[in-house]
């Protein structure tokens, strides 16, 4: 690569950073909360491992995919309250 093809991939990114924009996907909602874990439905899409914030604020990973429920390890106190909290 030369200086004007470095410029030129500088400012596609640039671009497209502008434009970058955060979508909700997907929610869930808490079924059952015990322990420091918490079994939510939803989250079609999720994965194992990946990192899920409630909208109390609280954040968890998801360690176990069953049918359509979501086993959550919380990573600090569990407030989450069944059928109020949701994740976002």
């Amino acid at each position: 690569m030369n200086f004007a093809e470095d410029e030129k991939l500088l400012k596609e990114l640039e671009k497209g950073i502008e434009n970058f924009s955060f979508e909700e996907e997907e929610s869930g909602i808490v079924i059952a909360s015990f322990d420091g874990m918490c079994i939510v439905r939803g989250l079609a899409n999720a994965f194992i491992n990946e990192v899920v914030i409630f909208d109390s604020g609280e954040k968890g990973i998801i360690i176990k995919i069953e049918n359509e429920n979501r086993t959550i390890f919380i990573f600090e106190k569990n407030t989450l309250e069944k059928g109020v909290t949701k994740i976002l």
